[in-house]
């Protein structure tokens, strides 16, 4: 018991690996997201968005659809998701399902927000690099450099 005690915290792939996750890029956006997200967070507040997120969202994603290959969800898998999370497994009425939607839709916005960063960072790399590409070069004095000749 010591030793459990003694570990400190798991790491944001440790948290992940509790639950069973077979798609391995969603799994790796999820990881991206954790971690992105344990800078601003403390560790309980992280292992529940875990929870929420890999084990309330995505593992019962799978078992609804186990071909589910990306996270772009059919509107009729995201409905019997609702339905899945408003029970508990005991057939009990789930009183933190709204809490649940609100981690999900909170995820996917991040994402994209994530994703309009990227997209803005890259096209302003692009337009410099066409920019440079248009400026005529600079002669700045200096003798060409001349190379040795060969002896005969």
């Amino acid at each position: 018991m010591r030793a459990a005690l003694m570990r400190g915290q798991k790491s944001v792939e440790e948290l992940v690996d509790l639950y069973p996750i077979r798609n391995q890029a969603v799994r790796g956006v999820l990881i991206d997201y954790f971690t992105r997200r344990r800078a601003d967070t403390d560790y309980a507040t992280l292992k529940n968005l875990v929870l929420h997120l890999a084990h309330h969202f995505w593992e019962k994603i799978e078992r609804l659809n186990p071909d589910q290959a990306d996270l772009r969800i059919s509107p009729e898998i995201y409905t019997a998701w609702r339905q899945m999370i408003a029970v508990k497994v005991n057939g009990a009425p789930r009183a933190g399902a709204d809490s649940l939607v609100i981690s999900v839709r909170s995820f996917y916005f991040g994402e994209i927000e994530g994703i309009d960063l990227t997209l803005t960072f890259l096209r302003a790399k692009r337009d410099e690099t066409q920019r440079r590409a248009q400026r005529p070069a600079v002669h700045l004095g200096l003798p060409a450099r001349r190379r040795p000749q060969e002896s005969e």
